[in-house]
């Protein structure tokens, strides 16, 4: 609604009863309060009708987001948290949605996703564990002397083939450490020289 319709329609209350009960017409009132005719006439039928001078919230044009493209699209980012939000775009297109990467960036953050640095994790099985625990079991009590015998060494990785840069992963709030959501590490990474 315009600034302007607001005032006019401000106007056209008054305090005292509105201007048509004391026996002006629609033209008496429009001339008195400087504005159309069939704007006082569309004022005076929704007072008649609703009983306020009040429009209502306008519908708009529809969303191109439906409860069925919404459950979608929270399905479609749990199948694969990783993916970019030009391959979410991508798939909402092939199911016959006409949307922009704004507008799926949009419901993404309406339905509580945001895009998150993931959580490394380090790659390990059963086994891996178990080993682990036993280590440090055994060396829990170790002396100060005894742990200056340890040799540290820094190592560096050039990788030769994947990706160098951080993926970003699709969550909502508190949901960092569900393993859907974060990176699984193995030493070395795989194919890559020291």
């Amino acid at each position: 609604m315009s600034k302007t319709f607001e005032i006019n329609i401000k106007k056209l209350q008054d305090p005292t009863g509105s201007k048509q009960d004391l026996g002006f017409n629609q033209y008496d009132i429009s001339t008195m309060i400087d504005i159309k005719r069939p704007t006082v006439q569309n004022i005076i039928s929704r007072v008649n009708q609703t009983g306020t001078t009040l429009t209502g919230k306008s519908t708009g044009r529809p969303s191109a987001f439906d409860d069925y493209t919404q459950r979608h699209l929270e399905r479609t980012i749990r199948r694969d948290p990783f993916q970019t939000l030009e391959t979410i775009t991508g798939k909402l297109r092939t199911m016959g949605k006409n949307v922009s990467r704004s507008t799926t960036r949009k419901w993404v953050s309406k339905l509580g996703f945001r895009y998150y640095t993931p959580a490394v994790k380090p790659k390990k099985n059963e086994e891996h564990k178990k080993n682990r625990l036993e280590w440090a079991h055994l060396h829990k009590n170790w002396s100060s002397e005894q742990w200056r015998q340890v040799i540290w060494s820094n190592e560096s990785i050039f990788r030769v083939s994947g990706n160098d840069g951080t993926p970003l992963v699709l969550r909502k709030e508190g949901e960092r450490y569900e393993s859907c959501h974060t990176l699984r590490s193995v030493k070395f990474g795989g194919g890559s020289l020291m």
